[in-house]
């Protein structure tokens, strides 16, 4: 008969092995001749969701390469890499207009502004162990104050990486996980 301990053990190494297979595919996928897809294989809700999931996937190949525990500078500089090799454009520290009325009353810094031939969105970045009450509202004052469409958050500190979307909608921001 089986211990407790026995059965964990055996039921984190079926958990971990199941992990590792999974990262394999995804990691090294391309060299067993599995084509990795390029663009989301569904119809996305949202016109911007292209941009959105070439973005995403830059700050992932980001943290993969330099793990946790960098300075959020440290991951701005590999973005200022990453986002080319995704066909992603961007400008970096870029002042955005806080508009009261139609009158700018202030500009605030984001960190990266990223456009295709289509659409534009705005990066904030992270790099702590938990994302503080702050940067959601910082990102919401973007899309209602600012009327941009669509701003995403990352945090670089989790593992795995942690990306909040804002969305503009006609009502006000709206976070959509």
């Amino acid at each position: 008969m089986k211990t407790a301990k026995e059965d964990y053990s055996f039921a984190a190494f079926v958990y971990n092995f199941a992990v590792f297979v999974v990262q394999c595919f995804f990691c090294y996928g391309s060299c067993l001749g599995v084509n990795m897809p390029t663009e989301p294989e569904r119809k996305g809700k949202h016109q911007f969701e292209k941009l959105s999931y070439n973005v995403i996937g830059a700050c992932i190949d980001v943290q993969r390469q330099l793990g946790l525990h960098c300075m959020e500078v440290d991951y701005q500089r590999a973005l200022a890499i990453a986002l080319p090799k995704f066909g992603v454009e961007f400008q970096r520290e870029v002042k955005i207009p806080i508009t009261y009325d139609g009158i700018v009353v202030t500009k605030r810094r984001v960190d990266f502004v990223c456009w295709d031939k289509t659409d534009r969105l705005l990066l904030e970045t992270k790099a702590a162990s938990t994302i503080k009450p702050d940067d959601p509202e910082q990102c919401l004052l973007y899309v209602t104050k600012a009327n941009e469409k669509l701003v995403l958050l990352v945090n670089f500190g989790e593992k795995p990486i942690r990306v909040r979307r804002f969305v503009h909608t006609p009502q006000g921001g709206q976070e959509i996980s």
